[in-house]
């Protein structure tokens, strides 16, 4: 039966580096001597195909007292006694990034843990062990030093989780990663609201016999404890969507929505009032990052840049998005550089001491 199971779990884990060692397999990798990261700790039948808590609990247990802490990213709660309560939550939808201060909430979190003993040791999970654990992990390590840009710190990651170097996929969780860099070495965000005037695609997504009809929808950023919320959506309810052909060779939408800080946006084909929409794509930004310009600046994104489009067929290779906006006066403007600027003062002056 062990052996049965230890193929199973193998089998689902891929290509990610195992801990084999002391008689446990486990989709476990130490990615530093003090930053792991691993699958989610199943019990029952989910810890046939997946690391079974008490073997977890076990390992853990043996490799390092007590001196471990866990960072459940996965929205999952599961059995946290078999960890003497030593897990802590910060979870976030699968395939998504979180906005980007529970990004520096964490990494504090994980700093404060790691600066108390120079033995304790920090073990990231979310399902697979791959996305969201990746992405904490390497704006981890750029946060303590250990890196100086994001992209150096996710290509270790994947180097050290995988045996064929595959690490964070998704574009968006990537970009978060590059936005946590560049805030630690000065680059602070805008608090300024814009106005997003138009989207513009260039090429026409296959969604229905050479064509689409796309509804953005525009969200707050989701974490376990703030769920996404419906800020904004291109379709009224009422009037139906405008259809787009391939022979249109771009399709532009008006918006026209005040949009600030981090955004979560969602695209459907839609299909009719009683037919399910096809899910198109979703891509996470922060209008912070948005280039500048005297009243007008354009974000573009790549089909390369945008989750769900990079891999599929439905896009064209050349495929793009020019997102256009405006700036605007708002004595209501939601204020987070305070916040990002004394994070990236108090981590020089750490790296300093």
């Amino acid at each position: 039966m062990s052996l049965l199971t230890n193929f199973i779990r193998t089998l689902v884990s891929g290509d990610k580096v195992r801990y084999q060692s002391n008689g446990y397999n486990l989709d476990l990798t130490y990615i530093t001597d003090r930053i792991i990261a691993m699958a989610f700790p199943g019990e029952n039948f989910e810890g046939l195909y997946r690391n079974h808590v008490d073997s977890v609990s076990n390992m853990l247990k043996l490799a390092h007292g007590d001196k471990y802490r866990i960072y459940n990213l996965s929205e999952r709660p599961y059995n946290y006694e078999k960890f003497k309560g030593q897990v802590v939550e910060f979870g976030f939808p699968d395939h998504h990034n979180p906005p980007l201060e529970y990004l520096f909430e964490i990494c504090k979190n994980m700093d404060e843990w790691m600066n108390q003993d120079k033995d304790n040791v920090a073990i990231v999970h979310c399902l697979a062990g791959r996305g969201r654990t990746g992405t904490v992990i390497a704006c981890y390590m750029t946060y303590n030093g250990l890196f100086d840009n994001g992209s150096e710190a996710l290509d270790f990651f994947a180097l050290k989780r995988s045996s064929s170097d595959r690490g964070v996929q998704q574009p968006s969780q990537r970009r978060y990663v590059q936005y946590f860099s560049e805030i630690l070495h000065g680059r602070i965000p805008s608090d300024k609201a814009l106005l997003l005037k138009t989207i513009t695609m260039y090429t026409i997504p296959d969604f229905n016999s050479g064509g689409c009809t796309p509804v953005f929808e525009f969200y707050t950023a989701p974490t376990q404890k703030e769920p996404k919320k419906l800020i904004f959506t291109t379709f009224d309810g009422y009037s139906t969507p405008k259809s787009y052909s391939s022979t249109d060779g771009k399709m532009t939408l008006d918006v026209n929505f005040i949009l600030q800080g981090d955004i979560y946006i969602r695209c459907y084909h839609y299909q009719g009032p009683r037919t399910k929409s096809k899910f198109m794509f979703r891509v996470s930004i922060h209008t912070g990052f948005v280039p500048h310009g005297k009243r007008e600046s354009v974000l573009r994104l790549t089909k390369m840049e945008i989750d769900d489009a990079i891999k599929s067929s439905k896009f064209d290779r050349d495929f793009f998005m020019d997102f256009t906006w405006q700036r605007v006066s708002s004595e209501s403007s939601i204020s987070h550089a305070f916040k990002l600027e004394q994070t990236s003062l108090d981590f020089k002056q750490r790296l300093k001491s």
